[in-house]
């Protein structure tokens, strides 16, 4: 049996919880079409998680969240070394 979550624009989902707790709330999962494409690049570049978050000035856990749905899409290819990719850039030279 598959566990179905609320919509959490339910009205009365939220008026049921006396207190709540927001995963995440500091981080900022927005992003603008232009980093989307440059993380897209980067990442089918096979460049690692750590240099594209240098790269953007985002926090690498902000990153893997825009990963994760870029993937769950279809936007961005399986890589073979993953999260490490095939290269690490030095960001002095950028």
């Amino acid at each position: 049996m598959a566990f179905t979550r609320p919509n959490a624009k339910n009205e009365i989902f939220f008026k049921q919880r006396v207190s709540i707790y927001l995963a995440c709330e500091e981080m900022d999962f927005t992003w603008s079409r232009e980093e989307v494409k440059e993380v897209d690049q980067m990442w089918n570049e096979g460049i690692d998680v750590r240099s594209i978050a240098n790269k953007v000035q985002r926090d690498p856990d902000e990153l893997l969240i825009l990963i994760i749905d870029r993937a769950k899409k279809g936007f961005i290819k399986q890589r073979t070394r993953g999260l490490f990719g095939t290269e690490v850039i030095n960001l002095e030279l950028c």
